[in-house]
């Protein structure tokens, strides 16, 4: 190890210079294998060495906190008393600086509890202070810690960052599908994060998706009357949107099984909870969801629909899946339990869920790359046809007050009348116009060629065929023999052996 790092040597390189090269005193290389290991392992030194001085905290569950964690070069401190903390910090400071490192007091922070309380307490490392937390929130691993050890504020400033980010794709001038796709891939992948390791009540990621579905209903040029069922649901019509509390619940489960499911006893044994509510709780979905998967192992494959035995795909067994196959296991059963909850809120809608009255219907699902091929008109008519808010004149008389009867006959007015119940226009021939135009324009083109072809008149000659046991007129046919004595007269004479030709007819 000393000889590898005796005289190491470094350069860098940009598209336009290389710097000379450079003896690497301090730090590790980039793209060295060995340099991550050694520090790994230098690291490890000092906290095994350490950690000895003082006792973690003991908890109920009988488990000791470690007195040190650490992630990389983020170490945290954890002790009792405030003694405890300095003696640490003091034997620390000494076997970093026995391994070339130092404590940057600047960059670290402390905070002390008393009682649940925030007290002022200074820490000091070689005569420089520590800043408290009061006065310097920090940011550790993508989470901000202040003096109020609450989530209020982050909480907050995510919906701040919610509205903020879809007020500035409203207003990019884009086309409403593109402005749905910088909402889905955009967006949403920045708060992810934030609402997995803050504890966001489901109540405020509710509200935060009511303002979500003004933005895509405006985008998609719906009635703001459509239900939340038609933009998320996987029934009769699928759109490749995804719902903001659905991934909120599958994030804070991922983050419940992640910790509880982790292999050190620590972690495992005092998981906190990512989630703060009393409406839903990761922990409560996590155990109904195992449950519902042991259930189903239980049962078996169930047929469903109108397909033969044997037609449905087999699950895959609880039992034996290992602990990344059962979360993903589980995240999909959280996912069947929010369609199953649209479901129910479907039966609940008059006119809104009458497709699921519907038999024989094929589900449309409608991908990004339909969206981008299909004009915003159709994709309009699309969703007001399958969810009945076309402003139809039956749905004008309940949304302001006007009449509701047929122009044509004296029926109601339903979409369902217009597209295709009026007797009238049945009569007319209304609803095959348009199909009837078409095959028009068919008819005269086939009938134009025709008639060019007839002008031109046809030259060809018809194959004339020769009935059985008749022999051609046209042509004579030679007859070959296959004896042994018409083969040896054949090479005798020079002549050509083999079947008929391919010019002749029988």
């Amino acid at each position: 190890m000393k000889e590898y790092f005796k005289d190491i040597r470094l350069c860098i390189g940009t598209g336009e210079f290389v710097s000379d090269w450079q003896k690497l005193e301090v730090g590790i290389m980039a793209g060295c294998t060995i340099s991550p290991l050694a520090f790994t392992m230098a690291m490890e030194m000092v906290i095994r060495a350490s950690k000895w001085v003082v006792g973690g905290e003991r908890r109920r569950e009988g488990l000791r906190l470690p007195p040190i964690r650490a992630f990389m070069d983020d170490m945290t401190l954890l002790t009792t008393t405030v003694p405890c903390t300095k003696r640490l910090l003091e034997r620390i400071n000494t076997n970093l600086r026995w391994a070339r490192m130092r404590i940057k007091p600047s960059k670290s922070r402390s905070i002390s509890v008393t009682k649940g309380k925030v007290v002022e307490q200074k820490f000091t490392v070689e005569g420089e202070e520590i800043p408290s937390i009061r006065v310097r929130p920090v940011k550790s691993l993508g989470r901000w810690y202040n003096a109020d050890l609450s989530d209020r504020e982050q909480v907050e400033q995510l919906r701040k960052d919610v509205v903020e980010g879809l007020e500035k794709i409203d207003r990019s001038g884009l086309p409403g599908k593109l402005k749905l796709w910088c909402m889905q891939f955009g967006l949403f992948p920045r708060v992810m994060w934030p609402m997995s390791v803050y504890e966001v009540p489901l109540s405020k990621v509710e509200k935060l998706e009511r303002v979500v579905n003004s933005y895509v209903k405006k985008w998609l040029g719906v009635p703001r009357c459509l239900s939340s069922v038609a933009l998320y649901g996987k029934g009769i019509l699928q759109l490749p949107i995804n719902s903001l509390v659905e991934e909120f619940k599958c994030a804070k489960v991922r983050t419940e099984l992640l910790l509880t499911g982790s292999k050190d006893r620590i972690v495992s044994g005092l998981a906190p909870n990512p989630s703060k509510g009393k409406k839903w709780k990761p922990k409560v979905a996590v155990q109904e969801a195992e449950a519902a998967l042991r259930h189903g192992e239980i049962m078996g494959n169930v047929q469903i629909g109108r397909g033969g035995l044997g037609r449905t795909s087999g699950k895959p067994m609880w039992r034996k899946a290992d602990q990344k196959e059962k979360r993903r296991l589980v995240v999909e059963q959280i996912r069947r339990q929010e369609e199953a909850s649209r479901q129910v809120k479907a039966v609940s809608l008059a006119k809104q869920g009458q497709w699921l009255n519907w038999e024989g219907v094929e589900r449309k699902q409608v991908t990004w790359r339909d969206l981008w091929s299909m004009e915003s008109n159709r994709l309009k008519f699309l969703l007001g046809a399958t969810y009945d808010v076309l402003p139809s004149p039956d749905n004008l008389r309940i949304w302001t007050d006007g009449d509701p009867s047929c122009t044509l006959c004296s029926g109601v007015a339903t979409l369902r009348h217009i597209l295709s119940g009026c007797k009238v226009s049945l009569a007319q021939g209304r609803y095959t116009w348009r199909h009837n135009q078409v095959l028009k324009c068919l008819a005269a083109g086939i009938e134009m060629r025709r008639q060019q072809v007839n002008a031109e008149g046809s030259h060809k000659k018809g194959i004339q065929f020769v009935r059985e046991g008749e022999k051609s007129k046209s042509r004579k046919v030679k007859e070959y023999y296959t004896g042994s004595k018409g083969l040896a007269d054949a090479g005798r004479c020079g002549g050509k052996v083999g079947g008929p030709s391919r010019n002749s007819y029988h």
